[in-house]
């Protein structure tokens, strides 16, 4: 017995009559009769009996039906689970995340996505970029947002925006009457910022190195809320994302576009041979909103410079 078979049966059993089963499977009046008589055939034995116009089940019909009654019930079930699957009503999204995306327009995107979808349950996981392209070459996690693209063939990676890396300092510090500060005069000052061989550093240090300075990288961090918490505190002056800066700037910190610019591009991560769910598409449509803070950044820092 196939479900199409299944299901007319059930029709039947329910209605009593091949035209009501008809109507209310959307089928013709002979398609429900040859397939009763189809599977009767193959039975070797009668499901039902004719009396007056109307079709009664046998006793082996009446014992089967509730047993059909369950699996209908049960794939009604999973029908509607379905669609609030895809309407955005149920379901599960997992996201992995350097620290540097994950404090800076992610958490926006999530509010927005939690007001128009709250039945669905998001996982965040904050990691290291080699990590975010392990967990979603594994299918672990259907979206990653890293700063490098990964050589794994299975994913691929589509640039979102740019993290600007900018200034920021203390409250009071002289350098914070410009509108723009230049690497050159960060180059004497003992600097808070990424690590050398992190995602944020190694470009912080070539542009440095273009200019043939040399940083004074005395406190290195790995996020950039660590760096403008130190900055708040008083231990220097720090060199974060932009993105980051944005979402968690404190009392006491100024924060200054740097020249020559320095983007850092955030990167989406998936895998090349499963399309998205629904629910991940939403929150990527969501992501692919965040404006490009590097461009205005150094437009302005440009006009500032002359």
């Amino acid at each position: 017995m196939n479900l199409r078979q299944l299901e007319i049966i059930h029709a039947v059993l329910r209605t009593g009559s091949v035209t009501d089963a008809a109507r209310a499977l959307r089928i013709s009046q002979p398609a429900v009769s040859i397939a009763l008589r189809q599977y009767e055939d193959r039975l070797g034995a009668r499901l039902f009996e004719r009396r007056k116009g109307r079709l009664v089940p046998t006793a082996e019909a009446r014992e089967l039906f509730p047993d059909v009654e369950d699996i209908f019930d049960r794939l009604g079930i999973v029908h509607r689970k379905l669609q609030d699957i895809v309407s955005g009503q149920s379901g599960s999204l997992c996201i992995v995340s350097t620290a540097a995306i994950l404090s800076s327009d992610l958490a926006e995107a999530i509010a927005r996505y939690r007001e128009n979808w709250p039945g669905v349950r998001i996982e965040i996981r904050r990691m290291t970029t080699t990590q975010v392209i392990e967990r979603v070459a594994r299918g672990d996690a259907e979206l990653g947002l890293a700063h490098l693209e990964a050589r794994e063939e299975e994913l691929a990676a589509e640039r979102l925006a740019d993290i600007q890396v900018v200034c920021a300092l203390p409250a009071g510090n002289p350098l914070a009457a410009r509108r723009v500060v230049h690497l050159r005069d960060l180059a004497v000052l003992p600097l808070i910022t990424y690590g050398p061989d992190s995602n944020i550093g190694v470009p912080v240090r070539r542009a440095f190195a273009a200019l043939g300075l040399t940083i004074r990288d005395e406190v290195t961090i790995n996020d950039a809320p660590t760096g403008l918490q130190l900055v708040q505190v008083g231990v220097g002056v720090a060199l974060v994302g932009h993105l980051a800066s944005c979402a968690v700037a404190m009392a006491g910190v100024e924060i200054r576009p740097i020249w020559p610019a320095i983007p850092v591009p955030v990167l989406l991560l998936t895998r090349q041979d499963r399309p998205v769910s629904r629910n991940a598409q939403r929150m990527v449509d969501l992501l692919r909103r965040i404006r490009a803070p590097s461009a205005e950044l150094a437009v302005e820092a440009a006009a500032s410079l002359g």
